[in-house]
């Protein structure tokens, strides 16, 4: 009967997966997706200026170079007209920014930010919107870094209306954000057991650590998607965060795996972070 029952059931998984098939190659229909629409790249074209007036042809971005800490980068080109309106979108990294079009301010980034820790405000996903009613298009891109060669260091950039930008960011970012969420959710059940282990007066094994270091890093990697910044701007903060996570994680692992241990090899603990602290 079971044998009958299992064949039933493959039987008609293999049904609906024909069906499956059948409609993504001959269905016909009008595509609904929200970040639909063009993403052109934007990658030629640019000139670097130093600060001591010496310029350089860039034959395509991404392009690294050496710079000195602190010194002033500017990148220039003409924005065509059919980009005129649209959004520049480009990964900055550990650097102010100041965006010019036809000398008009358009973006700035972490010119007037105030920190007590670090040098810079991290890495950022730039969503520039330029102007419908440029003159010419002029644009130009002011880069400067406490740290050496990071104002050279300039990735790949493109254009798109702004919704369609920003969701083709998190689109590409679906498998990242995918597989945060799994490690998210397996935090929670660790930590759902350990509760429960310990209502029971019951050995959790040190679950509760390994839960908590999960929950630290699916955060960890939540924050280094840059999608959170899309939806809170205080990326001073996101910065911070991946510094104390990195260092605070690997002590809730560490006593994860000394709970774990059987009772009699505990004494030969090893030397590290979590002995130091307790001795």
């Amino acid at each position: 009967m079971v044998k009958k029952y299992a064949k039933v059931i493959w039987m008609i998984f293999l049904v609906q997966l024909a069906v499956i098939v059948v409609v993504l190659t001959t269905a016909s229909v009008d595509d609904m997706t929200l970040a639909r629409g063009n993403v052109q790249p934007f990658n030629t074209g640019w000139e670097l200026v130093r600060e001591d007036g010496s310029r350089q042809q860039l034959q395509k971005l991404p392009h690294n170079d050496t710079s000195r800490p602190g010194e002033k980068i500017i990148i220039t080109n003409t924005i065509p007209r059919k980009f005129w309106g649209e959004t520049l979108t480009f990964l900055s990294a550990d650097k102010t920014l100041r965006i010019t079009v036809d000398g008009r301010p358009i973006y700035t980034f972490g010119l007037n930010d105030k920190r007590l820790f670090g040098s810079t405000p991290g890495s950022v996903m730039v969503f520039a919107d330029i102007p419908r009613d440029c003159e010419a298009g002029e644009i130009q891109i002011e880069m400067s870094s406490p740290y050496a060669d990071y104002a050279t260091y300039i990735s790949g950039m493109s254009f798109a209306k702004r919704d369609v930008a920003i969701l083709h960011f998190i689109k590409q970012k679906a498998l990242a954000l995918t597989l945060t969420a799994i490690v998210l959710i397996v935090a929670m059940i660790l930590l759902a057991l350990a509760i429960v282990q310990r209502m029971s007066q019951k050995e959790t094994g040190g679950i509760e650590y390994l839960g908590i270091y999960l929950l630290l890093m699916s955060l960890y990697y939540m924050i280094e998607t840059k999608v959170p910044e899309v939806f809170y701007g205080n990326q001073t903060l996101c910065s911070n965060l991946v510094f104390i996570i990195l260092m605070t994680a690997p002590l809730f692992f560490e006593a994860y795996c000394y709970e774990g241990m059987p009772e009699k090899r505990r004494t030969l603990r090893p030397v590290s972070i979590l002995s130091a602290l307790s001795a």
